[in-house]
């Protein structure tokens, strides 16, 4: 296997499903010519995708609409099991909860960049500084 085989190797599936570009299957067909391995797994390839699409369509069964329709009104095609114990600890108060554990996590971040000592940056006094210019002319 050399390099252009590498290359070619992932593009096999598309040419042999007719799915490739133009330049891209010409590039491949001109690899086929000179590499019979490669050759071989593309006529291996569309054995195989000819035998797949011989196959008969699988029908779903002639109730399965009805089943689930049935089943979704009934509230039991999502029901789980009832384990006897809930992994909440407090059911009824989990909004509440996680409403104010996120209030104390945004005054805390607040806080403690307000009053940490941070990064000082520049101060501006309100002066512009004087630019020294060289005299040229001299």
């Amino acid at each position: 296997m050399n390099m252009v085989c590498a290359c070619v190797e992932n593009m096999l599936d598309l040419y042999a499903d007719g799915r490739l570009a133009a330049s891209q299957a010409r590039w491949v067909e001109r690899h086929l010519g000179s590499c019979p391995a490669c050759a071989e797994r593309v006529a291996s390839m569309r054995r195989l995708l000819f035998a797949l699409r011989a196959l008969p369509v699988p029908q779903p069964p002639a109730d399965l609409a009805a089943s689930i329709r049935k089943a979704v009104v009934s509230g039991r095609a999502a029901a789980e099991p009832d384990l006897g114990f809930s992994y909440e600890l407090f059911p009824a108060r989990t909004p509440s909860l996680s409403l104010a554990f996120s209030f104390l996590a945004f005054i805390f971040s607040l806080s403690s960049s307000l009053l940490g000592p941070g990064i000082p940056g520049p101060v501006w006094t309100g002066r512009v500084p004087q630019a020294n210019f060289l005299n040229l002319n001299k």
